[in-house]
């Protein structure tokens, strides 16, 4: 999920499935479990902070 994280700080506007498939796990709605699971937010909650804090938001 480290990987994931720093792709979606490198480019918030990727899409979680291309995310998912960059880090190896082809199911976007597993990836997304996993994801809140380690991170402890959705996806797309990670990439609307990480836009808020660019203040592009």
């Amino acid at each position: 999920m480290e990987r994931a994280c720093e792709l979606f700080r490198e480019n918030p506007d990727l899409f979680v499935k291309d995310v998912a498939g960059m880090v190896g796990i082809p199911d976007q709605f597993y990836f997304s479990r996993l994801f809140r699971s380690r991170v402890g937010k959705t996806p797309s909650q990670y990439c609307r902070e990480v836009q808020g804090e660019r203040g592009g938001g």
